[in-house]
């Protein structure tokens, strides 16, 4: 994926006209429906499928999420414009059959779009559209086409592509293949790092700047090696993840005005694990001597050295900070439980608490860095405290901060899948974070405490 061509597509190459002109006639457009709902049926994930009648090229693709008839958000690696928009929200006015999504890319940069709907079903819409870019109020890019087809986005991978992954390009008709095997990580806040395999080994290649973006089915890329050297990107689309193998393709048009369909295919990387039968694995791992057990959840330890350069996003369980800091947490609060319960605490390859910033600005929430590493340690651990040390008894789980977020997700993921272990628990303290009403009603099974013996099961 590194090696990238900047095909010069021009839209005269799409359809016979330049950018600035209309990309069809009138006569090729189907006449407007005259009552189409609009509003009522916008709601959705679209993406751009044809210019002018026909097939988008990749690097041409946009994605627009309408939350609401008046809100949205949009995914846009522009090829010309250079604009690059990862979800950004949008306004949208609605009045019949045209509509109007403002956006704005950053302070100085607004992308204006009008459309005018022709026709709309649960598939499809027909439309033609009125893009201008504007920089400090005055237009800089304008693009006109007179038909477009947008289909509705029905898949997101952009969860299951976090993690690494290893692979490399391959390039239909006639075009170098690049046979080089290359790992990709891709992590919660839109960066990645690349890695290059040396002597047998796994080496990072430096990069200034290496982000990425998937909404819905688009995947999009940009790198530069250096801060001044040309910044390259790539564009696909993914068709599956299925069995910890990605497939994508992308639609790609040589200089000639030939188009190709170049392939990708990754393998996804598997973790290295944490032996948690090994007691050094664990902050606290107790002689039973009670009758109820507590499973603690330490809170954010990783915290200055997160910030130096270098610095991994998930702490290697053997950080000084990060022990030393646990150690701290543990015995002002996970010592509570030490007069009823038997405490164990595993450590784990937490979110440091830059990367927990990132994900947080980018999502509003820590989860999806949660769904890396930290948690595939946390499960590691229950899955071992459950098999080999619970031995039936009924529990608690607990959490501060960092660790109290894990909880809750530990709620919501892992004992969505093991029921009987869930039925053993007496109370989960996720302090300092909150379980809402629509996390109830996404996971009907999570009760509220309503006394001091257990709360119901379902």
């Amino acid at each position: 994926m590194r090696n990238l061509k900047q095909w010069m597509l021009a839209a005269i190459l799409l359809c016979g006209t330049g950018v600035f002109m209309a990309c069809s006639s009138n006569e090729d457009n189907p006449a407007p429906q005259s009552d189409i709902n609009l509003a009522e049926k916008i709601v959705g994930k679209w993406m751009v499928a044809e210019l002018g009648g026909k097939p988008c090229p990749t690097n041409l693709k946009t994605v627009v999420t309408f939350d609401s008839p008046t809100k949205a958000h949009g995914s846009l690696s522009d090829f010309y414009s250079k604009s690059w928009n990862d979800e950004v929200e949008a306004d949208v006015k609605i009045d019949g059959n045209k509509m109007t999504i403002t956006a704005k890319e950053d302070d100085h940069t607004t992308h204006v779009l009008n459309v005018t709907v022709s026709s709309i079903t649960d598939e499809d819409m027909v439309l033609s559209s009125d893009w201008a870019v504007l920089v400090d109020g005055k237009e800089a890019y304008h693009e006109v086409y007179e038909e477009e087809r947008w289909v509705r986005v029905t898949k997101d991978y952009e969860s299951a592509f976090l993690g690494t992954w290893e692979g490399k390009v391959t390039r239909d008709l006639g075009d170098p293949t690049n046979d080089e095997v290359h790992r990709w990580e891709c992590m919660a806040a839109g960066n990645y790092a690349f890695y290059d395999l040396v002597d047998n080994k796994w080496v990072e290649a430096p990069h200034y700047l290496a982000g990425y973006f998937v909404d819905g089915t688009l995947l999009c890329t940009r790198w530069q090696d250096t801060k001044n050297s040309e910044e390259l990107r790539e564009w696909w689309e993914i068709e599956s993840i299925k069995d910890d193998v990605m497939k994508a393709t992308a639609l790609r048009v040589r200089e000639d005005g030939s188009t190709y369909t170049a392939s990708f295919q990754m393998t996804r990387v598997q973790p290295e694990t944490i032996d948690y039968s090994d007691d050094v694995n664990w902050l606290a791992f107790p002689e039973i001597t009670k009758d109820v057990d507590a499973i603690y959840i330490y809170s954010t330890s990783y915290i200055e050295s997160s910030f130096e350069d270098g610095a991994s996003n998930y702490v290697p369980i053997d950080n000084p900070e990060m022990i030393l800091l646990a150690l701290g947490e543990y015995e002002t609060n996970a010592t509570v439980f030490d007069e009823s319960c038997n405490v164990f605490a595993p450590y784990y390859r937490q979110v440091g608490m830059k990367y927990a910033g990132e994900v947080s600005k980018k999502y509003g929430s820590i989860e999806p860095a949660l769904a890396g590493l930290s948690y595939t340690d946390i499960k590691a651990a229950l899955d071992y405290y459950f098999k080999n040390c619970n031995n039936g008894r009924p529990f608690i789980i607990a959490g501060h901060s960092q660790g109290s977020a894990m909880v809750k997700y530990v709620l919501k993921h892992y004992f969505s899948e093991h029921q009987d272990y869930y039925q053993r628990m007496v109370a989960a303290y996720p302090i300092g974070f909150s379980i809402t009403k629509d996390d109830l009603e996404q996971y009907p099974y999570l009760k509220f405490a309503t006394g001091e013996t257990r709360a119901p099961r379902t």
